[in-house]
């Protein structure tokens, strides 16, 4: 707010913008500072609280990777033998289990 004074108007125009402009660019940059503050606070506090649950998780993919890799190096093992058995056997290329 400006007072009144027997200067011109634009003048005084002028002088309570920039006034104004001051208060709003303090407010900003206190703003600013809080907000870093707070992100820091929480970036911290999500990290304490994610971290047991990225841990559970990777525990959880690495053995289902795990798990199924075994699977295919059975599958492709298995397979590699009956190819190269199955001949000999003569029946037609599978082994029949007895």
């Amino acid at each position: 707010m400006c007072n009144a004074s027997p200067r011109p108007a634009a003048t005084q125009l002028r002088r309570c913008d920039w006034s104004e402009l001051a208060g709003q660019v303090r407010e900003k940059a206190m703003l600013e500072r809080l907000l870093r503050a707070a992100t820091v606070l929480l970036d911290g506090q999500m990290n304490h609280a994610l971290a047991p649950v990225i841990s559970r998780a990777v525990e959880t993919m690495t053995r289902d990777v795990h798990d199924t890799l075994n699977r295919l190096i059975r599958d492709i093992v298995a397979r590699a033998v009956n190819e190269e058995i199955a001949p000999a056997c003569g029946n037609g290329g599978r082994i029949t289990r007895t």
